[in-house]
């Protein structure tokens, strides 16, 4: 089995990479959640781990996803996950993950709900660099607007700030 794996000399899991298998995974902390991830946990499956065996067992996305369903999940995080041999929008998913939830996400149903700073965009599935976080997912405000694309040229011209959430 090949791996291309980001982790940490004495590290035995995974926080981003893509196995032979055509799955990718990666993962955002959460320090600002909402009250929609409920309790966290320190006892359980490390997501590290998790994300490893996802990538060195997991043949498909919808593996990968009843593993993170049956998992005795831990702390708050945001993954994706995502299967380079699916077709259509069955391909990718991001989670919102804690001890009590795994909520998967897609373009139809993007999570947090915010009009303003993180409104739905066809076909894209995003998140900035926390659940409530404004200052980096106004990227859609200020690149997709109001065009309604997201081009590599328009977003290599944003500007970053970050502010912590109200």
């Amino acid at each position: 089995m090949n791996q291309n794996l980001d982790s940490f000399m004495g590290f035995l899991g995974t926080i981003t990479g893509v196995s032979d298998k055509q799955m990718a995974i990666s993962e955002i902390g959460v320090t600002f959640p909402d009250d929609t991830f409920g309790k966290e946990s320190r006892h359980g499956v490390p997501f590290s781990v998790l994300l490893r065996d996802i990538l060195s067992q997991d043949p498909t996305i919808d593996a990968a996803l009843q593993r993170i369903t049956d998992a005795n999940r831990t702390c708050d995080l945001i993954l994706g996950v995502g299967d380079g041999k699916a077709v259509g929008g069955s391909n990718f998913r991001s989670i919102q993950y804690s001890a009590s939830v795994a909520n998967f996400i897609t373009d139809t149903n993007l999570q947090p709900v915010n009009d303003t700073w993180h409104a739905p965009i066809g076909d894209v599935v995003y998140h900035g660099m926390d659940w409530l976080c404004p200052g980096y997912s106004e990227v859609r405000v200020r690149v997709c607007v109001p065009s309604g694309a997201l081009t590599g040229a328009a977003a290599a011209t944003v500007t970053w700030s970050w502010a912590p959430p109200p």
